[in-house]
């Protein structure tokens, strides 16, 4: 049974094919992804980036198919609504 193989990057480096989403930002992404608590014990919820995120030892990498699918559940419009309105 032949098993795929995720295409993961690194921060630094998907931070470098998309300059609109700096590494500081990234990292951003990637702290907020879990659930923590206030210092009054209340929880904040997390951010949806934790299915992006995988950890191997110490490496954060990044599932860039999961991140695609992330970033596209973010849009304010789906795109089949934005091919509509252009037509």
């Amino acid at each position: 049974m032949p098993s795929t193989m995720p295409d993961l990057a690194a921060i630094a480096d998907l931070a470098s094919e998309h300059p609109q989403l700096p590494e500081p930002t990234l990292r951003d992404l990637v702290y907020h992804a879990e659930p923590r608590l206030t210092a009054r014990g209340e929880t904040i919820p997390p951010n949806g980036f934790a299915p992006c995120i995988v950890r191997i030892g110490r490496r954060v990498l990044i599932d860039r198919d999961a991140f695609a699918v992330w970033i596209e559940q973010r849009r304010a419009a789906p795109i089949s609504e934005l091919n509509r309105a252009s037509s």
